[in-house]
């Protein structure tokens, strides 16, 4: 028995030792090391995805609760009698920008530009005031007399002047 030990490990040596088996042995630790390390960067981004995740809950919890305390404080302190038209209006608002959204796709589907961003087709002013408007002229005073004689317009009739003025 001690010779078929002893051929059996002459064999197991001679496979170890073939450079083959060397460089098998070697790309397949090489390629498990780089199988592991991706792994633990994997296992690393899920975890910082999650930290993320639960600090994105956290937070929207927060301002979440904070808002339905505010609106349900709004409610106990808003008269019963508003409510219907502050319930009017919200929908009148909601209303308008959902058909101010549809028209803007409908343009768009048929190519036309969209148009400006008014909620509501008002009325134009009928006039816009200017950024400077004029002084108004005050009357002179009666009792003051004019400190410089006031310049005929330029457009007044020949019949208006007097001959010699005209000529000067």
């Amino acid at each position: 028995m001690s010779k078929q030990i002893s051929q059996q490990a002459s064999k197991v040596s001679k496979l170890l030792g073939d450079p083959g088996t060397i460089s098998s042995y070697k790309q397949a630790l090489t390629v498990t090391i780089a199988i592991l390390k991706e792994t633990a960067l994997l296992i690393w981004l899920v975890l910082c995805l999650g930290l993320v995740a639960i600090d994105w809950f956290w937070t929207n919890s927060i301002a979440v609760g904070r808002n339905a305390r505010t609106w349900i404080e709004g409610f106990e302190t808003t008269d019963k009698n508003e409510l219907p038209n502050q319930l009017g209006q919200s929908m009148l608002l909601a209303s308008q920008s959902s058909l101010n959204f549809l028209v803007t796709q409908a343009r768009e589907q048929i190519g036309l530009p969209a148009k400006s961003t008014e909620t509501l087709p008002m009325a134009k002013p009928a006039a816009i005031a200017p950024a400077n408007p004029p002084k108004p002229m005050s009357p002179p005073s009666v009792a003051a007399p004019a400190a410089a004689p006031v310049a005929a317009p330029a457009a007044a009739s020949s019949s208006d002047a007097s001959p010699d003025a005209t000529q000067e």
